[in-house]
């Protein structure tokens, strides 16, 4: 065995002073002193690369080495703290770009997630040869040690003046476990750190989380509300057949919903612009020129334009919140609310203001407004067909008794009805006689044929109270004047002249001149508030549309001219003068 193995098997306190005289003692005080310093000065810092700097600048101090490097790494390659002094950086690269290949090599024993039990600090190589494979060639000393699933090196090259003693080995590895001690201190202290962090990270998730779900029971408290004030608001209105409460609870309840101070339900019909209004907290005065046009074109508008609330879906109601918008339609601009179509010849609006939030209706309101809307229209509708029931029986009641009176008149005419045919007999042979008589027609005969007419149609509308009109009232009408189809042609292709279809809607649907307006008489007042109310009256408009049984060109006409119209002319020929000259149309 060699002197310096047998100076590494002696204890470190336990050297003989009188054996070794050349200050052996001495040198292991400095390395106690070196150990305790090193201690204290590890025990300050808290990183792993700042404790391995420190560390290899002691051990580089302590044994008078020249070079010298710290490799920390875990059981995954990953490196977690590096060191080097004096090595040339070519002969390091190992160590900083492929820490995963030494792993393998000397720790191939340490496995990711599998921490193997600690080891203390022991020499893997001593000598004068060149050094360990993957390490710098200049490592004379290379100690190694194991820590749970990380694995470290510390290397030192040749010292200044002689080579490295058992008790410099002795020191180095007392050097390294300090070392070691207070690296696995200083991970320990990082993963308390992460998990501290963690559980910040996962305390401010938690945070959020339980924001999240307050906020979410928030909404779904206020859901609720909503869903309950539709089921209320249904429940209201379901059992009233006036349409004028309908209007008024309805009114308080949406009013109540959306906590509002001030709001108004507007009804409109057509034909007349018949209104009917109902307000609360504000004055009627304040609606003075809302009109039922005006709201029309506020109702087409939002129907066709496909903006807000457009009646998406095929719904007859949306919302109007644009103060620009509700102006237009002499609504006040501080009051948005809903629009809304019951039929064809009725809609209206709910505007709302005042409200105790100043923002605007969130997608829960909006949602209310429209569904207890869409519920009121069907209420409202059939408040509508239960009082047009009461109107039609008290019609039908009036009707039965004019039939009664009628009946009894007729009764009582019936002598005069014989009196008349007697007369009528008399009046036939009388005219027999004549004509035999003269042989030959004459004016007289033509004069005395149409006083008997005059005077059987006189008496038939004293017996029936309906009557028929003696003469057609197209008779009393000045004629209008016609165009002929290719002229016509002609002003539509220029855009002078606006085309108007005056038949009923399902002919229209067969088939129609491209681009025309159908204007039916039955719905005259209605479709042209809606189509052509803000038509030029100096523009020339041609009408078509009339058949052998009803001319329907004529009429719409007349109509048209009766609404300030200028220049309206009939289609001369109608559709199939049209069709005949080649000239398009749509199915």
């Amino acid at each position: 065995m060699t002197a310096d193995m047998e100076s590494a098997a002696q204890p470190l306190f336990c050297r003989d002073a009188d054996g070794d005289p050349s200050g052996a003692l001495a040198r292991r005080l400095f390395q106690l002193q070196t150990l305790n310093e090193a201690s204290f000065e590890l025990s300050r810092l808290a990183s792993a690369q700042e404790i391995a700097d420190s560390f290899l600048l002691t051990a580089m101090g302590a044994l008078g080495a020249v070079q010298g490097f710290v490799l920390v790494m875990t059981a995954a390659g990953v490196r977690r703290a590096l060191s080097i002094r004096g090595f040339p950086e070519a002969e390091t690269a190992g160590l900083r770009d492929d820490p995963g290949r030494i792993m393998q090599t000397y720790c191939s024993g340490v496995k990711p997630g599998k921490p193997s039990p600690p080891s203390r600090p022991h020499i893997l190589f001593a000598g004068k040869t060149s050094g360990p494979m993957l390490f710098p060639s200049g490592t004379v000393i290379l100690v190694k040690w194991v820590m749970d699933d990380e694995c470290g090196f510390v290397g030192l090259g040749p010292k200044i003046k002689e080579a490295y003693s058992g008790e410099d080995r002795d020191f180095l590895i007392s050097l390294t476990a300090t070392f070691q001690h207070f690296l696995g201190r200083a991970f320990f202290i990082e993963e308390i750190h992460r998990l501290n962090a963690d559980l910040q990270s996962g305390y401010a998730e938690l945070q959020d989380s339980l924001a999240a779900s307050r906020r979410l029971g928030k909404e779904l408290d206020r859901r609720v509300y909503h869903l309950r004030a539709v089921n209320d608001t249904v429940n209201e209105l379901s059992g009233l057949l006036d349409s004028g409460e309908l209007m008024q609870r309805f009114l308080l309840l949406s009013m109540g919903a959306v906590s509002a101070a001030r709001g108004y339900l507007a009804l409109f019909s057509q034909p007349g612009e018949q209104r009917r209004l109902v307000c609360r907290g504000m004055e009627e005065a304040v609606l003075a020129e809302a009109s039922g046009s005006r709201i029309s074109r506020l109702v087409t508008r939002m129907l066709f334009s496909g903006g807000q609330g457009g009646g998406s879906g095929g719904l007859r109601r949306g919302l109007a919140v644009d103060a620009e918008v509700l102006t237009q339609a002499g609504l006040p601009a501080d009051m948005p609310g809903v629009w809304f179509v019951v039929d064809d010849s009725r809609f209206g609006f709910l505007g709302l203001g005042d409200r105790l939030t100043p923002a605007a209706f969130d997608p829960l309101e909006c949602d209310f407004l429209l569904t207890a809307t869409g519920a009121f229209t069907v209420f409202l509708r059939n408040a509508g067909l239960y009082e047009e029931k009461n109107r039609l029986i008290d019609n039908l009641a009036a009707q039965n008794r004019e039939l009664q009176e009628t009946l009894d008149c007729l009764t009582r005419s019936r002598q005069e009805v014989d009196v008349l045919k007697a007369a009528k007999q008399r009046i036939t042979e009388l005219v027999r006689c004549e004509m035999d008589r003269v042989g030959r027609v004459s004016v007289m005969d033509f004069v005395l044929i149409l006083c008997v007419s005059l005077a059987i149609g006189i008496l038939f509308n004293s017996a029936n109270p309906s009557g028929v009109g003696l003469l057609p009232s197209s008779w009393s009408r000045p004629a209008i004047q016609a165009v002929d189809p290719s002229l016509a042609r002609s002003r539509l292709d220029q855009g002078a002249a606006v085309v108007v279809d005056a038949r009923p809607r399902e002919f229209f649907e067969m088939k129609h001149i491209p681009g025309a307006v159908n204007l039916p008489l039955s719905l005259f007042d209605f479709v042209y508030g809606m189509e052509m109310a803000d038509l030029d009256p100096a523009r020339e408009v041609v009408v078509y549309g009339g058949n052998i049984s009803r001319r329907y060109d004529d009429d719409v006409a007349a109509l048209l001219i009766e609404r300030g119209h200028s220049d309206v002319k009939v289609l001369s020929g109608g559709l199939d003068a049209w069709e005949k000259r080649g000239f398009p149309v749509t199915p």
